[in-house]
């Protein structure tokens, strides 16, 4: 009558009290043999994070290289939408530069209506500090439009034509001269 422990080393225990202290001493060493022997045979790839997508390369987990994960379509729709992306964030933009001019003309206009120009000595610091970060805000704005205007026209010289847009047509059979022949 054994008493078991859920491992393959349940022979070790045979129920007396007397020695089992060493019965518990050479369980675990069957233990821990048995440990070291399944870890010699693990595969080295093997992990539980991303086990199948990815390989050990100098010891270092590295995802599995993904060559042609979209299609020519696919990329060239996602290209699409990337453009339509930077065209709205260049027309936002824009819109808030207009909005911020136009709020200055109209600041402008007023002290230039009143008679007395406000000294910038009397005027409090919090107001300054709103000015001055105000100011680099509209800086920032302006920079990123340019950014975003030039990779925008980079992205349109450099846009790539379908594969059908070179081929000459046969006139007679609405296919391309290359194929009749």
């Amino acid at each position: 009558m054994g008493t078991t422990s859920g491992c393959d080393g349940d022979e070790l225990f045979d129920g007396t009290d007397g020695g089992s202290t060493h019965n518990l001493k050479s369980f675990f060493v069957y233990y821990l043999q048995k440990l070291k022997e399944k870890a010699e045979f693990r595969n080295p790839d093997e992990f539980y994070f991303k086990m199948i997508n990815s390989r050990t390369i100098g010891g270092i987990h590295r995802p599995k290289p993904e060559d042609n994960k979209y299609t020519e379509e696919e990329l060239l729709l996602l290209k699409n939408k990337d453009m339509g992306y930077i065209l709205q964030s260049i027309q936002s933009e824009k819109r808030w530069l207009f909005y911020f001019r136009e709020e200055a003309k109209e600041i402008q206009s007023r002290i230039g209506q009143s008679n007395n120009m406000p000294d910038l000595d009397n005027i409090p610091s919090r107001i300054k500090k709103k000015i001055a970060s105000s100011y680099r805000e509209l800086e920032e704005m302006k920079q990123r439009l340019q950014k975003l205007e030039k990779l925008y026209a980079a992205a349109t010289s450099s846009a790539t034509r379908p594969r059908w847009a070179g081929l000459a047509l046969s006139p007679a059979l609405g296919r391309s001269a290359s194929a009749c022949s």
